[in-house]
């Protein structure tokens, strides 16, 4: 399965689902990583907001690639989450007890402040 992004580029989910219960702890490793790059890139794009002046030439001028990278990695966010939530509600899942409860709780943290950044309503037209 493939999504396109909407602009060329298009995202292949890894086949992870197997052994995801062994790397739930590196996925939200890489979820905690694309959380930090989210906050650099959505603070990039404020400050050419914020230096934007109409009739005036930018003096600073970020291109075009920032809501770019923002839909990437939201969209690589996004899957990796839903592939954590699928394994976390397997009834099976063999992990030491209090793990799941970890796991979740870590997952709405880093879901929280991903859309405390509100980049659907800033990049992400639905």
């Amino acid at each position: 399965m493939t999504t396109d992004l909407g602009y060329g580029k298009v995202y292949k989910p890894r086949r992870r689902k197997l052994f995801m219960s062994q790397n739930i702890p590196a996925a939200l490793r890489e979820m905690t990583r694309i959380v930090g790059k989210l906050k650099e890139l959505a603070e990039w794009a404020e400050l050419a907001r914020q230096e934007s002046r109409p009739g005036v030439p930018p003096s600073f001028q970020p291109g075009n690639h920032l809501a770019e990278e923002i839909r990437a990695n939201y969209g690589m966010f996004i899957a990796i989450s839903l592939e954590i939530k699928e394994v976390l509600n397997k009834p099976a899942l063999d992990v030491v007890p209090g793990q799941l409860a970890k796991w979740r709780r870590r997952l709405r943290e880093l879901d929280r402040e991903v859309n405390q950044l509100e980049l659907t309503e800033r990049f992400i037209s639905l």
